[in-house]
């Protein structure tokens, strides 16, 4: 298999996780994370142990199927302009 199209189907990774917060406890961190949930229901959350600095850090991202779909339904739509026009 060539190094190209191995790349090639694993590029739906999603969007990059943002830092919300670093906690001592991992009760502090939770509660963190939930109300992160409480305030948008389209967000991942989730609480990472940091063994090096010996702490707790929630990051979240948004959802990123939503937009995938819109994008998908932006590009059908500009491909039935290109060949009314031809």
């Amino acid at each position: 298999m060539n190094k190209n199209s191995s790349q090639n189907q694993n590029v739906n990774y999603g969007k990059s996780w943002k830092k919300a917060g670093t906690f001592n406890t991992f009760e502090d961190a939770d509660v963190k994370r939930i109300n992160l949930l409480k305030n948008n229901d389209s967000m991942q959350t989730k609480v990472r142990w940091r063994n090096s600095q010996k702490n707790y850090t929630v990051l979240y991202r948004e959802l990123f199927v939503e937009k995938q779909k819109e994008l998908k339904q932006k590009k059908k739509v500009s491909g039935k302009k290109k060949r009314q026009k031809k």
